[in-house]
């Protein structure tokens, strides 16, 4: 649903998802709201969710990463931000595989200049506590 919310906020928004039912349910409601300024791309293999060769070096204000790779999708991704961008990488503790994810992503972080914020709480609908980072790209 953040592509939706997004798409309110944003003059555009390009989304990848990984599900093709969920992606025809995203499609449809977009064409029902009216909404022109966000666009649904297929992917479902792991490799072809981070490939962001489509998009311009520099060009890209937010990425959100929340399914796929989380550190190949931030990786390529970072190259992509705008310096003073964001990268938001949701769930980055959701199982040990996103947690050792997100102990690489700081890691990669911090090589490459980023801010980075970690954010842990509660969030609507859930009886517990999820996890998320927020990174800025410098220079």
């Amino acid at each position: 649903m953040s592509t939706l919310w997004l798409a309110s906020l944003c003059a555009r928004v390009d989304s990848i998802e990984a599900d093709q039912r969920w992606k025809d349910l995203l499609q449809a409601e977009l064409v029902r709201r009216r909404i022109a300024n966000a666009r649904i791309i297929f992917r479902w293999c792991a490799s072809e969710m981070c490939d962001f060769s489509q998009w311009p070096d520099a060009s890209i204000d937010l990425a959100l990463v929340d399914g796929g790779p989380r550190p190949e999708c931030f990786t390529a991704a970072l190259p992509k931000i705008k310096s003073g961008g964001l990268i938001y990488v949701d769930n980055t503790d959701i199982d040990k595989t996103s947690r050792d994810a997100g102990e690489r992503l700081m890691s990669h972080a911090r090589e490459h200049g980023c801010r980075m914020w970690i954010f842990r709480g509660f969030i609507p609908c859930n009886l517990f506590v999820n996890e998320g980072m927020l990174l800025q790209k410098n220079g």
